[in-house]
């Protein structure tokens, strides 16, 4: 208990310690704020990899936690503290809540791994080092940008968090023997890869949360394959879905971020599913790059947060399906899917003008647009492997709950899109509600019908 105590005062001391010296050296010397906030992100990341040798339980982590998140939010919002180190923590030019998720994060992952060293350690590690590498060589040597949701980062900035992602994964695993070399590199290769991605698509600060539980879920999967096969397969798919955001960037009105989102979202439906799961997202995607395209009247840019509005409620059956390993599931998320291909044609004869009018000729298209696109995609739930007598019946309510959407959508629109004022952001936010309510329409439909 003792040590406990002492490895929890430690762990406030220096942060307090770190901040106080930043602070001077800022009067002193006055280094780029990037440089102050990123040594603050190592500093403290170092002393954090310190917890498995100084607490047997996760109860201090979360303490710290509390009590590190709250001295962070009085430094940003208490005038008084704001004044004394408000400049070693918020003065880059872009909003963030970074050093809020990184204790947060820190907690999450000391509870999630046990007292595992090797799948706190090395998150910890990716947390503290990639993120810093990457924005240092941003700065000094980026000249290839792409679009984000904050503004832009650059390749090569990119490219530095993979390298050290790499490295930070494939040392401690080879070196401790955890996994051979061949296959800690594969780990490597596959997990920087993913997070470089995942660092590359998150906004205000949220890479801090999405990083090292990235880390920590995809470690303690690979980690656990006893060959190379699976991790070449992902490697290569992975590979080939960045590839293919980068070559379609100039045909979307999707930005960079949201096809880095979009091959992302893809990756997870064919590794934690299987090739039927990609199948809805891409018939999705050929219709909206179809419908939308750059330089067409009424075509707005699509950013990471329509992606995400798109994707969350197919997230979620495709996570019941991770844990149930029961290929019903596949059904609520072709549904999704098909409410979006239904939501995109409303939305593009809202806002192309298109020139059927009137809601009875509405309705008829919804309906008619809803069986044609349900039923394709139903085709590929029962190729799936997920075909059976109860299919057809099924097929009835996921339609009338596509259709259902659609109207809803339809309805909507013209609030969302008054001439003052184009919500875009609403927009993708109500259409994600509408599929979502597709979606457990028809789950509760099916549940009474049987």
């Amino acid at each position: 208990m003792t040590r406990t105590w002492v490895g929890m005062a430690v762990v406030v001391g220096s942060l307090l310690l770190l901040m106080l010296v930043l602070r001077a050296v800022q009067r002193r010397f006055n280094p780029p704020a990037e440089v102050v906030r990123k040594t603050l992100h190592v500093g403290m990341g170092l002393v954090v990899l310190t917890f498995p040798w100084w607490f047997d339980h996760w109860w201090p982590a979360a303490v710290l936690a509390v009590v590190c998140t709250a001295l962070l939010l009085a430094v940003r919002l208490q005038r008084r503290l704001h004044a004394k180190f408000g400049a070693v923590l918020g003065s880059v030019q872009r909003a963030s809540w970074g050093e809020v998720y990184y204790p947060i994060a820190i907690a999450l992952l000391f509870y999630l791994s046990e007292g595992d060293k090797l799948l706190f350690c090395i998150p910890v590690l990716v947390l503290a080092l990639s993120d810093t590498v990457a924005a240092v060589v941003g700065v000094r040597y980026g000249r290839r940008k792409y679009t984000v949701l904050d503004g832009h980062k650059s390749v090569e900035g990119s490219a530095g968090f993979f390298v050290v992602t790499f490295a930070s994964v494939v040392l401690p695993l080879g070196l401790t023997g955890e996994s051979d070399w061949a296959q800690a590199a594969m780990i490597a290769a596959v997990l920087g890869l993913v997070v470089m991605v995942m660092e590359a698509i998150a906004w205000r600060g949220l890479d801090n949360l999405f990083v090292p539980l990235g880390v920590f879920a995809l470690l303690k999967i690979y980690i656990e394959f006893d060959s190379l096969e699976p991790l070449i397969a992902r490697l290569v798919v992975l590979i080939l879905l960045v590839a293919f955001a980068f070559v379609w960037r100039a045909r979307s009105t999707l930005d960079d971020s949201a096809l880095l989102g979009g091959a992302l979202f893809a990756y997870a439906c064919w590794a934690l599913g299987d090739w039927p799961w990609v199948v809805p997202p891409l018939i999705l995607f050929v219709l909206h790059a179809s419908l939308w395209h750059r330089g067409k009247s009424g075509a707005g840019v699509h950013t990471v947060r329509a992606v995400l509005s798109t994707a969350s409620p197919a997230l979620v059956w495709l996570m019941v399906y991770v844990m149930t390993r029961d290929d019903v599931w596949l059904r609520p998320f072709v549904v999704v899917f098909a409410a979006h291909v239904t939501l995109n044609g409303v939305s593009w004869m809202r806002l192309a003008d298109f020139s059927l009018r009137g809601l009875p000729k509405v309705v008829c298209w919804i309906v008619s647009g809803s069986v044609a696109v349900f039923g394709l995609m139903l085709g590929v739930a029962a190729v799936g492997g997920v075909w059976d007598d109860a299919l057809w019946r099924e097929a009835v309510i996921g339609v009338g709950g596509v259709a259902a959407a659609g109207l809803a959508f339809w309805l909507t629109l013209p609030r969302l899109l008054d001439a003052e004022r184009k919500q875009y952001r609403a927009v993708h936010v109500v259409g994600g509600l509408c599929a979502w309510v597709a979606s457990a329409v028809w789950v509760i439909g099916v549940g009474v019908w049987r």
